[in-house]
């Protein structure tokens, strides 16, 4: 099948061939393309029957370095509606027996694939569109004896939308004026602007953070490093204690914050939608600059999410209000 719809999924299929490639020998897959194509309506037809197909749905196989790839997607398009219907199919697995949702996904590909454990990798997108960057991510292989999953939910993501009606205690402006008002450069200097200050001005002792834009054309993309206690404050250092004290370290080894943004600019019939992600991770104060896997993810704590969760939505108020009055 034609490749272009996975091509932003390559660099997640290389994190999982230094494990496959490990084993001593490998079958030669390349040659068998037109089989595994063939089965993936065997497998769809699997799902239908099991009705795990009214969620799920195949995609497309793909085999890269000896590593057959099958993609599976959703029969939703909206992020909620996939994120619960995973969620539901997980939890009837978790209530009928042993086998996880994950693990009777891999042993079917394996069962109509017919190829090596060590050569099957499952991917679970919630988007095949490659102008759109995935928010919901299974990866499904074996390594170690053992099935493994590596994942990424939703991240915090919020979404406003605004209109002349937003204009609260204001003369009331045309649709016209209002999009030439706040248009995508506009909008996106605004939001780069107050962050820049906010994050920037008034650091804690021994830090110096920093915004770094990484795109501004189509979208914004920035990520704001060394910073303390934005997202985890005092509030959350009981938790926080409790979780790096399992990781081996002292508690006061976390000082250090990253927050990655990304922010879409989505043009509507009277104004327009924006839609706001961050992404938090927590790293070591013990060195001036935070090593290459130095920074934990806030989305891998449950104990933590919340506290992200809560950020986010402060954060999506303020912004409101620095986009249409230019002050939080």
């Amino acid at each position: 099948m034609n490749s272009k719809p996975f091509l932003h999924t390559l660099s997640l299929c290389l994190l999982f061939l230094v494990p496959f490639r490990s084993h001593a020998q490998t079958e030669e897959l390349s040659g068998d393309l037109s089989f595994f194509q063939q089965q993936e309506k065997t497998y769809q037809r699997w799902l239908d029957q099991s009705g795990l197909g009214k969620v799920l749905r195949v995609q497309g196989s793909q085999v890269d370095q000896n590593t057959l790839s099958l993609y599976l997607g959703f029969r939703y398009q909206d992020l909620d509606s996939i994120q619960a219907g995973w969620e539901s199919l997980e939890a009837a697995f978790a209530a009928a027996g042993p086998v996880s949702l994950e693990q009777e996904l891999f042993g079917k590909m394996l069962h109509f694939m017919q190829v090596p454990q060590g050569q099957a990798l499952v991917q679970v997108y919630d988007t095949y569109d490659v102008t759109k960057a995935p928010l919901f991510f299974r990866g499904i292989y074996f390594r170690d004896g053992a099935v493994k999953v590596e994942k990424s939910d939703a991240k915090a993501e919020r979404k406003l939308a605004f209109r002349p009606a937003s204009l609260a205690g204001m003369k009331k402006m045309s649709v016209a004026t209002f999009k030439a008002k706040y248009d995508k450069a506009t909008v996106f200097r605004s939001i780069l602007g107050y962050l820049k200050k906010r994050y920037e001005e008034d650091p804690c002792a021994n830090r110096e953070p920093r915004l770094e834009v990484l795109e501004e054309d189509h979208l914004l993309r920035f990520v704001v490093t060394d910073l303390c206690r934005e997202v985890l404050t005092n509030s959350a250092n009981p938790t926080l204690c409790a979780i790096v004290d399992q990781l081996g370290y002292p508690c006061n080894w976390v000082r250090r914050e990253k927050l990655d943004f990304t922010i879409t600019y989505v043009p509507q019939a009277e104004g327009f939608n924006l839609e706001i992600r961050v992404d938090g991770s927590y790293g070591s104060g013990r060195f001036k600059e935070v090593p290459r896997g130095g920074y934990f993810s806030m989305e891998a704590e449950p104990a933590l999410k919340p506290y992200l969760e809560l950020y986010a939505n402060k954060l999506k108020t303020t912004l409101s209000r620095v986009i249409l009055y230019g002050q939080p």
